[in-house]
């Protein structure tokens, strides 16, 4: 399974690095570390490599040209072929979540899909979450009405863990908005 995994993340790395294409604030570095959330909160039982492709090919549709189809439906078309090649088990698990995972909360969510938006909230917030807000606008309203939407994530956080981890991470996006605000008017 570690080589499945190795060969997911190399195809990651490969599509969303391309220099041509590529979108900073979706970088892989980004699926990193949504893996790395995903498996932090992730409950008891879930499959973890299931999990982790779900995670690093979640965003692979944000490497592409075309604007006018959702990114999660053109992830899905970019992770399709490969997870046919490599022979992955649970593809309709992971089709699902990657297609499903920049939509609002749904009751029929999977526990996949669940966790997968928690994850990538969670990196949508402190630090990180504000580099990639800051590094992908040009202008401060930009910045302003993508905190404000940013700041929402917490009351959509559905596992227990990731309303933990989001705390901090909310403190900080909330001070640094606060700031932000005070010092832009005089």
């Amino acid at each position: 399974m570690e080589d499945l995994i190795r060969e997911i993340e190399r195809y990651t790395i490969e599509i969303m690095e391309n220099k041509r294409l590529r979108d900073e604030s979706h970088d892989s570095g980004h699926a990193f570390r949504v893996r790395k959330n995903a498996l932090d909160i992730a409950p008891n039982g879930i499959d973890r490599i299931t999990l982790e492709i779900c995670c690093l090919f979640h965003d692979l549709g944000r490497a592409h040209i075309d604007k006018e189809t959702p990114h999660a439906q053109l992830s899905v078309q970019y992770a399709l072929p490969l997870l046919e090649h490599l022979k992955v088990s649970n593809i309709d698990i992971i089709l699902n979540a990657i297609g499903r995972h920049s939509f609002l909360n749904a009751d029929d969510d999977d526990i996949y899909t669940i966790v997968l938006k928690d994850a990538d909230r969670l990196d949508a917030l402190g630090v990180m979450g504000t580099y990639r807000i800051l590094q992908s606008h040009h202008t401060q309203e930009e910045v302003i009405k993508d905190f404000k939407k940013v700041l929402e994530f917490i009351d959509m956080l559905r596992t227990p863990n990731s309303k933990k981890l989001a705390l901090p991470k909310q403190m900080f996006s909330e001070l640094f908005l606060m700031k932000f605000l005070k010092e832009r008017s005089p």
